[in-house]
């Protein structure tokens, strides 16, 4: 009743005059129907009833923000979230359906962004047009994402630690960026079902967890067709390290292959790279012409080879994982960002003093590792804008997240007992 009263509603009309809705209230009121009915169906989800309780407790966190707080983000901000609300409304407005076909649209969005408005167009046929409803329902596909992360941590630890299901879905930069409609909330899914599925296929051996990583893998690249690089490329040390059965290895191997040159192909054509004169010229295009208040823009530097790729590659690790840091973006979002990536840098500092150069072989970690490296070597030679670096790494932050918690733990020394999947340690606390 506090939400729907009239003196909220007032303030949600005025913070709301950039949506493109001619009643804002009762747009308002979808939404906020939209999320207790998406709240009620916890109840009925296939998850166990231990984490039922979180679950709903996460989500009432996560509809209130979103539903208040990021409404102030909306009013000072012209946002893409509201232009996929809005393109499904132009008179030239083509629905397409969904596609890995990278031609440009109309208005000159790639394939991604227009798959991400198709789900729009999709629900607003079912939801009175609601921009908040459609806010909702990327919320619920951040909150899925942030779970399957956390359930791929409890198959890998063996027990279940819940600080990581908090970390996972309220760590600031994963909260905030799926907390609006966009590529974020879908891709953290997808990535989710992905990490899920590697790590159970890994631990168990079955194939069911294959087509789930597969799945998840192919479905994030209708989101931004260059994640099969990043996915798809470290399953290779996955599979290279199977043991049990030659004859799955040599089964998925091919198929493996075949989606990061289907991948590869892709990702020449929507980057027009075609040779090592092309990475040079979009490189320096990309340093020269970096946009948005919180852009980072180069001194119109050249780069003569792959060498002097490589360093600029190398030199800009630091910024696509860690930055931006307080200060770098003059707002209360940049503050957060920035004090965000302090934390990750000193967890990064953690992790040189603590780890040793031997557990870095373990497949599971190398793959990890895989992930992060490969995603920051495509963004770090075309990210030039700070703001655009902390949403765009949200796909990946859960596993660079667990990566440098999982390596910077405290080493203990426990027990541990056999089980018919895998080992699982006697002790309760992870050392985390």
């Amino acid at each position: 009743m506090a939400f729907l009263g009239s003196i909220f509603l007032d303030w949600v009309v005025i913070w709301g005059e950039k949506i493109p809705q001619t009643d804002i209230g009762t747009d308002y009121f979808w939404g906020a129907l939209w999320a207790l009915m998406l709240g009620a169906t916890i109840i009925i989800w296939p998850v166990p009833w231990e984490d039922k309780g979180h679950l709903v407790f996460a989500w009432f966190i996560k509809a209130l923000i979103a539903l208040s707080v990021v409404l102030l983000y909306e009013y000072k901000y012209e946002i893409d979230s509201v232009g996929y609300y809005f393109k499904p409304m132009s008179d030239d407005f083509i629905d397409r359906g969904f596609s890995l076909d990278m031609t440009e649209a109309k208005h000159g969005a790639r394939r991604g962004s227009w798959n991400i408005t198709t789900l729009a167009v999709y629900q607003n046929f079912i939801l009175s047009d609601s921009y908040h409803a459609l806010k909702i329902s990327f919320c619920l596909a951040g909150l899925v994402g942030g779970y399957l992360f956390y359930c791929a941590s409890k198959v890998f630890l063996g027990f279940a630690d819940r600080r990581l299901f908090y970390a996972f879905i309220f760590f600031p930069s994963i909260f905030f960026w799926t907390s609006l409609p966009g590529k974020e909330s879908i891709a953290l899914a997808f990535t989710g079902l992905y990490c899920y599925g590697v790590i159970s296929w890994h631990k168990f051996g079955k194939f069911k967890y294959f087509l789930m990583l597969l799945a998840g893998g192919i479905l994030t690249m209708y989101v931004r067709v260059w994640s099969g690089l990043i996915l798809f490329i470290p399953l290779l040390v996955i599979i290279l390290n199977i043991k049990r059965n030659s004859i799955i290895k040599w089964m998925v191997f091919p198929l493996v292959i075949f989606m990061i040159g289907f991948t590869a192909y892709k990702f020449s054509n929507i980057t027009g790279i075609y040779s090592t004169q092309d990475l040079i010229e979009k490189i320096e295009f990309n340093i020269e012409h970096g946009r948005g208040g919180s852009a980072i823009k180069g001194g119109g530097q050249k780069l003569g080879d792959l060498k002097s790729v490589a360093f600029e590659l190398v030199k800009n690790f630091p910024k696509i994982l860690f930055r931006p840091f307080p200060g770098d973006v003059p707002s209360a979002v940049g503050l957060l960002a920035g004090l965000e990536g302090v934390v990750l840098l000193l967890m990064f500092f953690r992790v040189v003093y603590r780890t040793r150069l031997g557990e870095l072989k373990e497949p599971l970690v190398l793959w990890a590792m895989g992930v992060v490296l490969i995603w920051a070597s495509i963004y770090a030679l075309s990210a030039f804008n700070l703001g655009t670096i902390v949403r765009w790494r949200v796909q990946i932050l859960p596993i660079f997240l667990g990566l440098l918690l999982y390596l910077g733990r405290r080493r203990q020394r426990v027990a541990e007992v056999s089980s018919p999947g895998f080992p699982v340690t006697a002790g309760q606390n992870s050392g985390l």
